[in-house]
């Protein structure tokens, strides 16, 4: 496997390099991304001669940095890579030209201002990438039991598909705990006001269809997830299933909390950017508010 870390010479993408490096089978390789700042002085002969120099200066200390946060034997032999071009384009042009089978960036830009105003570099490359994208957010070091957890967000899709057969390239370490999770619509928690003013054997026949179809539902979702498992490796296949009821996000954000999840599964609908705009995809809603890192795919 192919993995472009995309660096900017923050503490973000280092702590991105280092989480997503632990993950990497001795056959993998590695390359790292910079794009060079752009430098605006003042034209003058002297800064003529030395700009050119301060920028190689610059450009070669951060991807030595970079590089020495690669495990072995990925350190040894990754291949570094520079362009002019804006961040969020140089590295989904790098990652094509490359040949990437995945793009790491630090989740770094993902402030609140940056998402209301124009987006994070992270988040426009996982919206856009023909590949998969991990968002590295390293996870807090606040507990005793370090066991790696892992949350695959399921919805039936061929992107969610995808997000899963990218996940099964990383090597992860024994013990990592995984865990599936598919959301089904859940009827009204609220009945209109019209149904208890005025009940009838009607209104009474459609609750109980509400009832009867949700149960359905959770019960394919059930057979779907547990063969989609039984074909996937492990530690995949030994995943724990739970089929939750409401709003997409908001139940995996509810299972990322409550089981302290490490890394998040998910594909992307490859929504248009008016649509995302407007109302979010479930992905995008997830990158944004998960307070772990989270891996992207969607199917081509």
């Amino acid at each position: 496997m192919k993995v472009l870390f995309a660096v900017d010479g923050s503490p973000s993408a280092h702590a991105a390099i280092r989480q997503v490096g632990q993950f990497l089978a001795p056959t993998d390789v590695a390359a790292i991304y910079f794009a060079p700042p752009e430098v605006v002085v003042r034209q003058t002969t002297v800064a003529n001669q030395f700009q050119d120099e301060a920028i190689s200066s610059i450009v070669g200390r951060v991807l030595d940095d970079a590089v020495r946060y690669l495990p072995d034997p990925q350190a040894a032999q990754a291949t570094t890579i520079t362009t002019k071009h804006a961040p969020r384009e140089g590295i989904l042009k790098a990652a094509h030209d490359w040949g990437a089978d995945l793009i790491v960036v630090g989740a770094r830009g993902l402030s609140a201002l940056d998402q209301v105003i124009l987006g994070g570099v992270s988040r426009g490359v996982a919206q856009q990438a023909d590949r998969p994208v991990l968002v590295a957010r390293p996870h807090a070091d606040h507990r005793t039991d370090r066991t790696f957890r892992v949350l695959v967000a399921f919805d039936g899709s061929p992107s969610s598909g995808a997000a899963l057969t990218a996940a099964q390239r990383l090597t992860y370490p024994p013990g990592t705990q995984i865990i599936a999770l598919t959301v089904v619509d859940a009827p009204p928690s609220e009945l209109p006001a019209w149904i208890h003013t005025r009940p009838s054997a009607a209104t009474d026949a459609m609750i109980e269809q509400w009832r009867h179809e949700t149960e359905r539902d959770k019960l394919n979702a059930q057979t779907r997830l547990h063969e989609l498992l039984q074909m996937a490796k492990k530690p995949f296949s030994e995943a724990e299933t739970l089929i939750a009821e409401g709003h997409a996000a908001e139940q995996i954000l509810k299972v990322v909390d409550a089981r302290d999840v490490d890394l998040v599964v998910i594909g992307s609908g490859g929504k248009g950017a008016l649509q995302r705009a407007l109302i979010g995809s479930t992905s995008d809603k997830i990158l944004l508010h998960a307070p772990c890192s989270v891996l992207i795919a969607r199917s081509l």
